[in-house]
């Protein structure tokens, strides 16, 4: 029953996740991944992954800290510190329970790097150690939002390496 209804919870959030897609504002945005955030906290917190309890509280934390505008170097620092010896405490799932917290600080210090290529890459492969993951706990609704992304990011790639050869055989033409 606990599965069913952690599954429930997280299909709200996952929904959310989908909603912040269709949003421009950038504050907008982070408030309704903040709700996410909620949501997929609860859901790990009732299927006893520890590990995605913790990362998706500390990813509503960033946030924060980001619209204050105070996420700097050492506030990364910090919350990936924090990830870290929280999943070493609470961790119950072995190995698998540190991929959110390794995704997590992947996520944090090489977002922003690469452009949309780049973008699309990282949210990926965090995503294929959230798939993992979700599925280890349970978590079968996130594990099916995980896949989707992953395969949506996949087509992103493509599409934009696509646009960067096109772009350069332009370039290439008029020279």
């Amino acid at each position: 029953m606990n599965v069913i209804a952690a599954n429930i919870v997280i299909f709200i959030g996952c929904t959310l996740m989908v909603i912040t897609g269709y949003i421009k504002d950038e504050k907008k945005m982070l408030r309704v991944q903040d709700g996410q955030m909620v949501f997929l906290a609860i859901g790990n917190l009732i299927l006893k992954g520890y590990s995605g309890f913790i990362i998706s509280v500390l990813a509503l934390i960033k946030n924060e800290i980001y619209l204050a505008k105070k996420l700097n170097g050492l506030a990364k620092a910090l919350i990936v510190l924090v990830a870290v010896v929280m999943t070493f405490i609470f961790n119950n799932k072995g190995l698998v329970g540190w991929f959110p917290a390794v995704t997590m600080a992947a996520f944090t210090y090489l977002l922003g790097i690469g452009g949309a290529l780049g973008f699309k890459i990282v949210i990926g492969v965090a995503e294929i150690g959230w798939a993992i993951y979700d599925y280890s706990c349970g978590n079968y609704v996130g594990t099916a939002f995980d896949i989707f992304t992953i395969i949506s990011c996949a087509i992103g790639v493509m599409r934009v390496m696509k646009n960067d050869r096109e772009r350069n055989k332009n370039i290439h033409n008029l020279v």
